[in-house]
């Protein structure tokens, strides 16, 4: 069983892991966003503070899960200025989850403009996505692709949609995830 902090964002970090402590869970999900462990909202070495203090608690992060759907990140638009800063964005979390020693990092397919053709979308998004796995290969860590509602993205809605990713990128950096959630 592994704990994930996304469902505590309003609590404070130490209460999500005093609350894992309860439950007896020691491996966690670690949600990339403010509040908890976001790139932007603190100076210095925030990672190193993270990986000391989940060692100290006796965590293993197990799995990355940067926010990509309530902020400005999407690898799936026509504007490369936009993609351009989400897939650097991305990067800097594939570089968090290599230092805490975390191999699983889920990924989103980025959310296309409903005006423009799917195919273009998909374009965008698989762009984007490849350049990510090619940046996870180095630090020897596996992109999970991951499924969304079809309100959220209708990229990868289905698994159909999410094996054509990974077939066409053929990389063994990106790997299917399924939430139970949309599905």
């Amino acid at each position: 069983i592994v704990g994930t902090n996304i469902a505590y964002y309003r609590y404070t970090f130490d209460y999500f892991l005093d609350a894992m402590e309860r439950l007896g869970i020691h491996q966690i999900e670690l949600w990339g966003g403010s509040g908890h462990f976001s790139i932007y909202d603190t100076a210095g070495n925030q990672v190193g503070g993270m990986k000391k203090k989940l060692r100290e608690r006796g965590f293993t992060c197990i799995s990355m899960m940067p926010e990509q759907n309530v902020y400005a990140i999407n690898i799936a638009v026509p504007e490369e200025n936009i993609r351009r800063k989400s897939v650097e964005y991305i990067r800097r979390f594939i570089e968090a989850a290599n230092e805490l020693e975390c191999s699983k990092f889920l990924l989103n397919p980025g959310r296309p403009c409903l005006n423009k053709p799917m195919s273009e979308g998909y374009k965008w998004g698989r762009d984007s996505i490849e350049k990510l796995v090619r940046y996870a290969e180095k630090y020897n860590v596996i992109l999970m692709y991951e499924n969304l509602n079809e309100r959220e993205s209708c990229l990868a809605s289905n698994c159909h949609d999410q094996f054509r990713v990974v077939k066409d990128i053929d990389s063994p950096y990106l790997a299917c995830c399924v939430d139970t959630v949309p599905v």
